[in-house]
């Protein structure tokens, strides 16, 4: 096997393949364009596609790509899915909590926005205020309140499209990944039937509470513990409830196999906002979605239509 990493989409973005003729020029190929991804979607680069999107389209319409314009529309179809609890037009909300650095620790302390300002910001920042427009390929907030922030999901976009590229070429056997969190598992590593992910437990990074063995989906692990706030009495997790604005306190985990990497992280991060019972019932709805929902604080796994899922405590 060989394995090939480089910096990209705010993480180490790492593909493992099974060797052969020239399949180190392919995978450095794929990092290329992973990386030309990240220039498109990142809100940390000024000059990026999303960056020029928040800065203009309250404005006048934002002509986009076609490419980048059938993510949009992706992504506001999840958003819908989901009852709105995966919102990626609150850039602003995430500004507000102090979130929008890279590498938010919980040493940082933070002021949480008031109550009034989170009521403002979750009123006017969701896709009833953004217009999409199909003939032009054209994106336009209807309120200077809304930033496109895509988070998590800008990793799962860039896994999904390293899997087609490799897919479209020929390859079989690959194993890619974003900062640990978000999976696309290629065929299968020979003499196996799928490849297996250790799954982390939320605070203990020395301890794995469960495996998971995929082949041909996509995998997304969340928490809000990964990226925390204090301001002095309490840790603020990373993942904002669009609907209120309030952080998720809570310390669960979430872990969810689908068809799509991307698919796969907004519905993990859609899931820990929604809570167990609701995820209980989406599932029943899209059985073709798999989840395990951890609860840190009792050591429990809940598993949904996920047989892959192996507990190890």
């Amino acid at each position: 096997m060989i394995k090939l990493s480089r910096a990209a989409m705010g993480s180490e973005f790492t593909i493992i393949s099974k060797d052969s003729p020239n399949i180190e020029e392919i995978l450095s190929h794929v990092l290329d364009r992973v990386e030309w991804l990240e220039q498109q979607l990142s809100h940390f680069e000024i000059d990026s596609d999303i960056s020029i999107i928040n800065r203009n389209a309250f404005k006048q319409p934002v002509p986009v790509s076609p490419v980048l314009f059938k993510i949009l529309m992706k992504i506001r179809s999840w958003s819908e899915l989901t009852e709105s609890a995966f919102a990626p037009t609150m850039g602003k909300l995430i500004r507000e909590w102090g979130f929008f650095q890279r590498g938010s620790g919980s040493e940082a302390q933070i002021f949480p926005p008031t109550p009034d300002k989170m009521k403002t910001l979750t009123e006017k920042c969701g896709w009833k205020y953004v217009i999409l427009d199909e003939k032009n390929s054209a994106i336009q907030f209807k309120t200077p309140d809304v930033e496109l922030h895509l988070g998590a999901v800008g990793k799962g976009i860039a896994v999904q499209m390293a899997a087609d590229f490799l897919q479209e070429n020929g390859m079989r056997c690959a194993l890619i990944s974003s900062g640990g969190s978000s999976f696309y598992a290629l065929g299968s590593p020979p003499d196996s039937e799928g490849w297996k992910i250790g799954i982390t437990h939320p605070i203990n990074s020395d301890l794995v509470f469960g495996t998971v063995t995929i082949s041909d989906r996509a995998l997304s692990i969340s928490s809000s513990v990964g990226q925390t706030r204090y301001d002095g009495e309490q840790l603020y997790g990373h993942i904002l409830d669009p609907r209120t604005g309030e952080s998720l306190t809570s310390q669960d985990c979430v872990v969810v196999a689908a068809e799509d990497a991307a698919y796969a992280e907004a519905l993990s991060t859609a899931f820990l906002v929604q809570g167990e019972n609701w995820t209980r019932d989406f599932i029943g709805k899209y059985p073709q979605v798999g989840c395990v929902f951890y609860h840190t604080d009792q050591s429990r796994a809940v598993v949904f239509n996920f047989q892959e899922f192996e507990s190890v405590e």
